[in-house]
């Protein structure tokens, strides 16, 4: 995977005008002036900032701005607040909790989200490679970055049997996917002869394998990351995430609509170690719990609220992310050649946002956004992805039984939790209900 900077991305004289601009020889777009500016690398929340802002990076950041604003630059006055890098969630299932990013991104970015990674595994088993490529598609051109993970189609179903190499091959080329996404341990472990091709393809192409390593410990877990897996975001407990983090990945505590581990996961902040491997991501969040609770904003502050120091928690969804995918030379921290994504705050323990630039634009204010996303029309093939034989009638909902049955055994699911199901024999009384 090719390093990604500003030189990389805009060229050699876009890199020259930003250049002129921190040396002092023009004047920037956009400043943020008098701030208390939080330093993602070292945990540092350093006083009288300015942020000088040219297009969509920063060119300076100190106390002396000179000559660097003029009269055509909006300047933003943070006098007594604190201003961070923006949000990024480093694993979500965006196509599992929506149907178009842009009613989504309406509510994450105006709380300081500017960078989702979102799984794929929903579109591409029933669309297949062109319906990813659609989604793909309403992903792009908006107000804050998204990136995205090839699906492995490893899970615990017989169903699904490892994604076409082909498929992988053209996924892995795309920018946009920054690896495999999660895949089920035990599974991997049963096949390896079908799955190992797709795990060196991704290595070999520079790019990430996300884990799945619910229930796996000891031998099972480290025979698994030995393959080259390098996150997961299941432990639900701190000696879980003691134990992975020990063995050299990068630990996802998970607080979402799906499950709710961060309480019992922040035991782990009394423990006497290094946290820059530790990192918040929401695994999906649901409408409801989008507009009530907020997005990464509120996973910041439920850290924080759990016992995590503001840097700390600030931090697990920043700087580790996006060192993690491999996204630090351009997002993550407030610098000198990094993409200007940033977010002003009251003060280091209260996570709201009061203005959101991405890209060097403002997109939010006081939580609401300023500009629009962009809608995205899906083909009609992925409009028309679900086949039904015919209309549903309320006959298609029975369930035959003999004349002479007063009751039958019948099949059942029995919802153990909101993640998990068990089947089950039912005796119901037979008749009309």
């Amino acid at each position: 995977m090719k390093r990604l900077s500003l030189l990389s991305i805009e060229g050699i004289e876009k890199t020259k005008e930003l250049m002129d601009v921190t040396l002092g020889n023009n004047a920037c777009d956009l400043a943020v002036v008098n701030a208390t500016v939080f330093n993602s690398y070292t945990g540092e929340f350093l006083e009288n900032c300015d942020v000088l802002i040219k297009g969509k990076w920063i060119a300076y950041i100190g106390s002396d701005p000179n000559d660097r604003i003029d009269q055509d630059t909006k300047v933003i006055d943070a006098s007594g607040k604190i201003v961070i890098p923006g949000f990024i969630d480093g694993h979500t299932h965006l196509a599992d909790m929506l149907y178009n990013p842009y009613e989504f991104l309406r509510f994450a970015m105006a709380g300081g989200t500017t960078t989702i990674i979102t799984e794929t595994i929903e579109p591409y088993p029933i669309c297949g490679y062109e319906g990813l490529a659609d989604f793909l598609a309403s992903l792009k051109e908006q107000p804050i970055k998204l990136f995205a993970t090839a699906p492995p189609m490893a899970s615990t179903s017989r169903e699904v049997n490892g994604i076409p190499g082909d498929d992988l091959k053209k996924l892995l080329a795309r920018d946009d996917i920054l690896g495999l996404g999660e895949s089920y341990w035990s599974n991997i472990m049963n096949r390896p002869d079908t799955f190992l091709p797709h795990f060196r393809e991704t290595l070999m192409s520079g790019k990430k394998l996300e884990g799945h390593t619910a229930g796996a410990k000891g031998d099972k877990l480290m025979a698994y990351l030995a393959l080259g897996v390098s996150s997961c975001h299941e432990p639900i407990k701190a000696e879980e995430v003691l134990e992975r983090l020990r063995l050299g990945i990068h630990v996802m505590a998970r607080e979402g609509s799906i499950r709710r581990d961060l309480e019992a996961i922040s035991e782990i902040k009394d423990a006497n170690i290094d946290f820059r491997r530790l990192i918040l991501a929401s695994d999906g969040v649901g409408p409801i719990d989008l507009v009530e609770r907020g997005y990464m904003e509120y996973l910041v502050q439920k850290a924080i609220d759990y016992g995590f120091k503001p840097a700390t928690a600030i931090q697990m969804a920043t700087i580790n992310v996006a060192e993690y995918f491999q996204l630090d030379g351009i997002i993550g921290g407030i610098a000198p050649g990094k993409l200007a994504d940033m977010v002003i705050i009251p003060d280091p323990k209260n996570i709201k946002a009061e203005l959101v630039i991405s890209n060097g634009k403002i997109i939010a204010k006081d939580g609401s956004p300023v500009v629009s996303p962009r809608k995205h029309d899906f083909s009609s093939a992925s409009l028309n992805s679900v086949r039904l034989p015919g209309p549903l009638k309320p006959s298609d909902f029975s369930l035959p039984a003999p004349d002479d049955c007063a009751k039958v055994k019948v099949r059942v699911i029995d919802l153990i939790t909101e993640l998990v199901t068990k089947g089950k024999s039912n005796r119901i009384q037979t008749g009309i209900f």
